[in-house]
C-alpha cells in the first residue's frame, strides 16, 4: 500500500502544472466539503447535504481584508446515480465584492465501497467595485468618478472523483473560462482557470483513532504550484483535530466537532508564519447538515 500511495502523490503532482498567483478564493475546511472546488462530489455521500463557510482572512488591522462566504447545496437522486447541487459564494476584497452561483451535476458509478464520479457545473461571476469607498488624492480624478463597477461573466467547471471508504482522490478545474474583469482603471484577469488535484487516505489507528492525512495541489498558468499538506485525527468518530501547512508559509489548525454523524461544527486558526504577516490571523468557519429526505439516502459516518 505505501508504494501505491506514492504513486498516486507523484501522479498529482505531475498532472498539475505550474500555476498563476492564487486568484480563486481560498478554503481551508475544503477537507469536509469538496464541493467549493469539485463539482464530481455533488451528492457523492448519497444523502442530501448543506454546508457553509465563512473565512475572514488577515484580521487584525488590514483594511478590506479578504472575506469569503459560501454556501452549496446538493442532494442525490435517480437511485443515488446522479448528483444535483448549487454553490453560492461572495468574495471581498477591498473595495471588490465578487458573487458567484453555480448550479452543478454529477453522474456516479458504484460497486461495493467504490464510487467513481464526474461532475459539470455552470453559472455566472459577478464582479463588483465600489468605487466610492476610496479616498483618492484628488477627489476630482476622473478616473474615480464611476462611483460602482459591475460587470458579470458566465463561468463552466468540470471534475472527477474516485472514492473507497478509506479513500478520496479529486481533479477538477471549477472555472474552465478566464474571466477578465474591468474596474473602471484597468482591465485584468480576476479570475483564471485553476487545477485541483487532491489526495486524502484515512488509516485506523486503534478502536477510537483514526488518521487522514491529505495533500491539495493547485495550478494556474505563470506562477509557482500551490499546495496544502495536512493530517487530521479523529477521535471517538467525534471530535477532529489538526494541523496544515499551506505552501509551508501558512500554517494552521483545524476543529471539527461531529454530532450524530449528521451535523458538523469546524474551525480553523491560521497564521502566515513566514512571510512577515504574522500579527494577522485568518479565521474560518463551517457548518454542515446531512439529512436523509429522498429514495435511498442515508444518513451516515463520512470522512471525505
Amino acid at each position: 500500500m505505501g508504494k501505491s500511495l506514492l504513486v498516486i502523490i507523484i501522479l498529482l503532482v505531475v498532472v498539475v502544472d505550474k500555476s498563476e498567483a492564487q486568484q480563486d478564493p481560498l478554503y481551508s475546511q475544503y477537507y469536509f466539503n469538496q464541493l467549493v472546488v469539485n463539482p464530481a462530489y455533488t451528492g457523492i455521500h448519497n444523502n442530501t447535504n448543506i454546508s457553509a463557510i465563512s473565512r475572514r482572512q488577515w484580521v487584525g488591522g488590514i483594511d478590506g481584508n479578504p472575506i469569503t462566504n459560501s454556501l452549496g447545496l446538493q442532494t442525490a437522486l435517480a437511485d443515488n446515480k446522479v448528483g444535483l447541487g448549487a454553490l453560492f459564494v461572495q468574495d471581498k476584497l477591498g473595495v471588490a465584492n465578487n458573487v458567484e452561483v453555480h448550479l452543478t451535476a454529477s453522474y456516479k458509478i458504484s460497486w461495493v465501497d467504490k464510487t467513481f464520479a464526474f461532475g459539470l457545473q455552470g453559472g455566472v461571476v459577478s464582479a463588483n467595485y465600489d468605487l466610492n469607498s476610496l479616498n483618492p488624492r484628488d477627489p476630482n480624478d476622473p478616473a474615480f468618478a464611476s462611483g460602482m463597477v459591475s460587470s458579470t461573466q458566465p463561468n463552466f467547471g468540470a471534475g472527477i472523483a474516485y472514492m473507497t471508504d478509506n479513500m478520496y482522490i479529486g481533479l477538477s478545474s471549477p472555472r474552465l473560462l478566464n474571466n477578465e474583469f474591468g474596474d473602471g482603471i484597468t482591465s485584468n484577469f480576476r479570475y483564471k482557470r485553476h487545477i485541483y488535484a487532491n489526495f486524502a487516505y484515512l488509516f485506523e489507528l486503534n478502536s477510537v483513532m483514526k488518521l487522514k492525512p491529505s495533500v491539495m495541489l493547485r495550478g494556474v498558468e505563470g506562477a509557482p504550484l500551490s499546495y496544502d499538506l495536512s493530517a487530521l485525527l479523529l477521535l471517538n468518530n467525534m471530535f477532529w483535530v489538526g494541523a496544515y501547512t499551506r505552501d509551508l508559509d501558512a500554517i494552521g489548525v483545524l476543529f471539527q466537532f461531529d454530532y450524530k454523524n449528521a451535523y458538523r461544527f469546524g474551525y480553523n486558526f491560521e497564521l502566515q508564519a513566514f512571510s512577515g504577516f504574522t500579527q494577522y490571523t485568518t479565521h474560518e468557519f463551517l457548518l454542515s447538515v446531512d439529512l436523509a429526505l429522498f429514495g435511498e439516502q442515508d444518513v451516515f459516518q463520512r470522512y471525505f
